[in-house]
């Protein structure tokens, strides 16, 4: 089945006006981009990649300490490189998945681990009950052509997840959970659906999508004077 760009998903939070993102990016200019903004004190803190277009989306933040990021590793080599960064004392920021293997984004960090890659929605309600009474909670989720790619990391509190929402359900569950007190931590639209991660938080939150790159320039811009910064940005292909 084709895919189809159907523009920008985009959450904002109360994270502050300082950081920058981008859209479009081909492979070298990234890791060009990436370095200038690593040398003048940001990190990375989310990624995205369209691969129709084998264009990468990005969100950089001011932050601290070490950073690695490597793109498109088969599943056995992700795993390699991240036994390699976790004894490195970093842990996982950001994960994609494309056909073409697995990227992830590593940063100075601490506590336990765990993601997995390529797993069915059971696989991870199945881990992911066993990962909450071992004190982990699941701060990524993506899906990719049906299958599931997830990470969890040390913490406490509520956890909420969903995959496959439509966006009555998503819109519905996003109020219910904010009334609550939770706030999207991770959101994705792949495969016709949304896949959203909710964890305790507090303060304002705005989550739009289908946004031409006009329109999210302005509601950035917007947002910006509230003192709300972007979580996440997603350009990613999605059934029609």
């Amino acid at each position: 089945m084709p895919h189809y760009y159907k523009g920008f998903l985009a959450v904002w939070r109360p994270l502050g006006s300082s950081y920058f993102w981008v859209t479009g990016q081909e492979a070298q200019e990234f890791k060009e981009l990436d370095t200038a903004h690593f040398q003048s004190g940001l990190r990375l803190a989310d990624v995205d990649f369209y691969d129709t277009l084998g264009t990468y989306t990005a969100i950089w933040r001011p932050g601290s300490g070490a950073q690695h990021w490597q793109a498109w590793l088969s599943a056995q080599d992700f795993k390699q490189q991240d036994d390699a960064q976790f004894q490195a004392g970093r842990r996982l920021a950001a994960i994609e998945r494309s056909d073409d293997g697995v990227l992830g984004v590593w940063r100075t960090g601490n506590g336990g681990q765990r993601w997995v890659t390529g797993k069915s929605f059971d696989d991870v309600v199945d881990l992911d009950e066993q990962l909450l009474p071992q004190g982990l909670r699941m701060t990524r989720l993506v899906r990719t052509n049906g299958s599931f790619t997830a990470v969890w990391r040390s913490g406490t509190g509520t956890e909420r997840w969903h995959a496959g929402l439509t966006q009555s359900q998503f819109d519905s569950i996003s109020l219910d959970y904010y009334t609550q007190g939770l706030r999207i931590v991770s959101v994705d639209l792949a495969d016709g659906g949304y896949s959203a991660v909710w964890r305790p938080g507090s303060g304002a939150q705005w989550v739009h999508s289908g946004l031409t790159l006009a329109q999210l320039e302005a509601k950035d811009e917007q947002y910006k004077t509230d003192g709300l910064g972007l979580l996440t940005l997603k350009a990613k292909r999605y059934s029609s």
